[in-house]
């Protein structure tokens, strides 16, 4: 499995909040994936979630920020990245989840075909 070693500035770390977009450097991409944080479920644990900028509707970004370390997964349907970064430092260890889980199901998976379902019509009054 790859494993990627970089750095983020602890700065930055600092300065999360709702409606600031993360840059992060992913292996194989010629420009930064930016993600903003659209929401906070701040409850004992400082927790993000947005939305990747120019990927699909689906593609998403979660931060939980804890004392010694922030967790950041961004999923997107190509791949599905962890970022693990020590708070002090900045130091940062980035998988990819989706070889782990090769990695540990080498079995090939199969996905069943599948039909996609017509919209719902709108609910009526009665």
């Amino acid at each position: 499995m790859t494993l990627y070693h970089t750095r983020m500035p602890v700065s930055v770390l600092g300065m999360l909040a709702v409606g600031k977009t993360l840059q992060l450097a992913v292996p194989g991409r010629k420009e930064p994936l930016r993600a903003k944080l659209d929401e906070t479920h701040n409850t004992g644990v400082a927790v993000w979630s947005g939305s990747v900028q120019g990927g699909q509707p689906e593609d998403s970004l979660t931060v939980v920020r804890g004392q010694v370390e922030t967790h950041i997964t961004v999923a997107t349907r190509d791949k599905t990245l962890s970022f693990v970064v020590d708070n002090a430092t900045g130091s940062t260890l980035m998988t990819d989840q989706n070889e782990l889980l090769l990695r540990a199901t080498p079995d090939a998976l199969i996905t069943p075909e599948s039909t996609p379902l017509q919209p719902l019509p709108p609910p009526t009054r009665g």
